[in-house]
Protein backbone atom coordinates (compact mmCIF):
# COMPACT_ATOMS: atom_id res chain seq x y z
CA UNK A 1 0.00 0.00 0.00
CA UNK A 2 1.59 3.58 -1.34
CA UNK A 3 0.31 7.13 0.10
CA UNK A 4 1.55 10.06 -0.92
CA UNK A 5 1.21 13.39 0.70
CA UNK A 6 1.94 16.91 -1.18
CA UNK A 7 3.27 19.34 1.74
CA UNK A 8 4.50 22.71 1.64
CA UNK A 9 7.38 23.18 3.50
CA UNK A 10 7.76 26.70 4.81
CA UNK A 11 10.45 26.88 7.61
CA UNK A 12 12.78 24.29 5.99
CA UNK A 13 11.62 21.65 8.72
CA UNK A 14 9.62 18.64 7.84
CA UNK A 15 7.90 17.09 11.23
CA UNK A 16 6.06 13.82 10.66
CA UNK A 17 4.10 12.44 13.69
CA UNK A 18 2.63 8.86 13.45
CA UNK A 19 -0.30 8.38 16.10
CA UNK A 20 -2.10 5.33 16.96
CA UNK A 21 -6.22 5.46 17.00
CA UNK A 22 -8.30 3.88 19.02
CA UNK A 23 -9.46 0.76 17.13
CA UNK A 24 -6.93 0.55 14.85
CA UNK A 25 -3.31 -0.73 14.80
CA UNK A 26 -0.33 1.08 15.21
CA UNK A 27 1.19 2.67 12.33
CA UNK A 28 3.81 0.61 10.47
CA UNK A 29 6.39 2.53 8.52
CA UNK A 30 8.75 0.84 5.70
CA UNK A 31 10.01 3.78 4.36
CA UNK A 32 9.48 7.81 4.16
CA UNK A 33 11.11 9.33 0.90
CA UNK A 34 11.30 12.74 0.58
CA UNK A 35 12.02 14.88 -2.58
CA UNK A 36 11.78 18.43 -4.20
CA UNK A 37 9.25 19.04 -6.72
CA UNK A 38 10.35 22.05 -8.83
CA UNK A 39 7.01 21.81 -11.09
CA UNK A 40 5.12 22.68 -8.15
CA UNK A 41 7.20 25.47 -6.29
CA UNK A 42 5.81 28.86 -7.21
Amino acid sequence: MVHRFYVEIADGSLRIRFIERVGFHAPIVSAIEVSHRPDLTQ
